[in-house]
């Protein structure tokens, strides 16, 4: 059986002695990934060959036996800070000397940006759900009858599958559990409906079938308050209570918006793939759209940019995509090149070239079309000869 990884979020409330072993065990990950970073450069500045991965697990169990008090934390966590953060952090560190020989080491963990967040990587009873309760296991310098720790827990859907992983993040002043679960794919019934999206930044996209869906743009209605927020905790002394306090409503506007515009976009994608067995897409480059490369001359319309970031085009096409996986349906993505010039008809470029401001879409065949669903019905082609492998050599 192939079974599918699903990520299943919610958030605990911990008590004044639960958010003190929380706490305790970040300080440990923080403690234990300083040393094996220091370590790192240490090599490296010395010129010394790099310790592996399995080298300093190793010596992680010595590094405990000098500092008892790390043995209060379950060994899970602590390995897993050695064998994938310390080791990753030193592994992007690497890749970006290669294009920036001037880059600078990996920062240490401090009180002001400590370890926010720890994982427990294998089930084996060391975490669980009992009673709509959130159960973790502590280390073996604990004592037996408390090493138990229960959590009320809060859970944003079912857990779905056999739970393998645990993550526990502090963000924005809660503590976040999120659960990586194997679930098998669902067998649902083919509608034998398919459907060509162009996602765009008025409408936030539109369809083969004709639907255009308008852009809410949720940061725009909330700018001004955003703006307002942000000059006022400019006025504030940096570190101090006032200045936490309003950098923490600042933050909770944001995640507001964004948790509005992701709950958007999980409902428009269960929408689409529900209905549709094949879903085209274009090939959009977010990133290169809205920034401006110092060895290219094209200009960035800055106003664009700013638009399309908030669009969230990128988050739409993922959700779509891991939504099909569990259905067994299809997302493919498609060339954008000359999908809205051409006549979906006739396939005739248009002459001259239609202008971003233009919303009809006129052939010499006759066509007249809204640009956007002429685009789509282009971009629905593309993706059913894609599949079939009979794409005409003039249209690639």
């Amino acid at each position: 059986m192939n079974y599918l990884t699903k990520t299943i979020q919610g958030y605990i409330k911990p008590n004044q002695i639960t958010k003190q072993q929380l706490n305790l065990i970040s300080k440990g990950c923080s403690f234990v990934y300083n040393h094996f970073l220091n370590q790192r450069i240490e090599c490296d500045k010395n010129k010394q060959k790099q310790p592996t991965k399995e080298q300093q697990e190793r010596e992680l169990v010595q590094l405990k036996a000098n500092n008892s008090w790390l043995n209060q934390i379950y060994s899970q966590i602590l390995k897993q800070v050695v064998r994938v953060r310390v080791a990753d952090a030193w592994k992007k560190y690497r890749e970006y000397k290669t294009i920036n020989f001037k880059a600078k080491y990996p920062r240490l963990k401090t009180d002001n940006r400590w370890y926010d967040s720890f994982s427990y990587t294998q089930n084996n009873r060391s975490f669980g759900i009992e009673n709509n309760q959130l159960f973790i296991k502590l280390g073996s310098a604990v004592e037996k009858n408390q090493r138990k720790l229960t959590i009320k827990l809060k859970l944003n859907q079912p857990i779905q599958g056999i739970i393998k992983t645990l993550t526990i993040a502090w963000k924005n002043n809660k503590w976040l559990v999120s659960f990586g679960c194997w679930i098998e794919p669902k067998q649902i019934n083919k509608t034998g409906r398919e459907i060509g999206i162009d996602r765009g930044v008025k409408k936030l996209f539109a369809t083969s079938e004709g639907w255009k869906y308008t852009n809410p743009k949720y940061f725009q209605k909330g700018e001004e308050q955003l703006i307002k927020l942000q000059r006022e905790l400019s006025r504030k002394k940096k570190g101090g209570k006032n200045y936490q306090e309003k950098k923490l409503e600042l933050v909770q506007k944001h995640e507001k918006v964004s948790n509005r515009i992701k709950d958007r976009n999980h409902k428009l994608s269960r929408k689409i793939v529900d209905k549709f067995d094949l879903i085209g897409l274009e090939d959009l480059k977010s990133k290169e759209m809205t920034e401006r490369k110092k060895d290219k001359k094209r200009k960035v319309n800055r106003s664009l940019a700013k638009s399309i970031i908030r669009a969230c085009w990128y988050q739409l096409a993922q959700f779509l995509s891991y939504k099909v996986k569990e259905t067994g349906k299809e997302v493919i993505v498609v060339n954008p090149k000359n999908t809205t010039q051409r006549c979906s008809q006739c396939g005739k470029l248009a002459n001259p070239k239609i202008e971003r401001d233009v919303e009809i879409y006129n052939c010499s065949c006759g066509l007249v079309l809204d640009r956007d669903v002429n685009a789509t019905k282009n971009i629905l082609y593309l993706a059913q000869n894609n599949r079939l492998g009979t794409l005409p050599t003039e249209l690639v």
